[in-house]
């Protein structure tokens, strides 16, 4: 937060979709996770209570994943930021996301070694 006042606002995250099941699409969803995560800390003071959060989560939740998630709050109840990220990542996460990245990972120092 700057001193005396309001802190920085960092850019919203892309909007998750759950659409469009691409390699790489689960990726880019834990990378938007993290983006969201961090906004609401850095801008607490937008983000203060749970209600703001949740309704920030959801309002970057659009389409297939949307509906989803409006027919799962209806059976819920109000739930927490982090419940509906919880229960994103149980639907739409890659199962294979670590080894994914980890063999990306390999093959990206490859090319680095490939190119000295």
């Amino acid at each position: 937060m700057i001193s005396g006042g309001k802190s920085k606002t960092l850019p919203d995250p892309k909007t998750f979709s759950g659409e469009g099941k691409v390699e790489g699409q689960h990726h880019r969803s834990t990378i938007r996770k993290r983006q969201m995560i961090q906004r609401m800390r850095v801008n607490a003071d937008c983000y203060g209570d749970g209600e703001a959060r949740s309704a920030y989560t959801q309002s970057r939740v659009t389409g297939k994943a949307s509906q989803f998630l409006e027919a799962w709050l209806q059976e819920n109840g109000q739930c927490s930021a982090d419940e509906i990220i919880d229960r994103l990542e149980e639907i739409y996460a890659d199962p294979n996301a670590k080894p994914v990245a980890r063999k990306e990972y390999q093959n990206a120092k490859r090319g680095q070694e490939n190119v000295r």
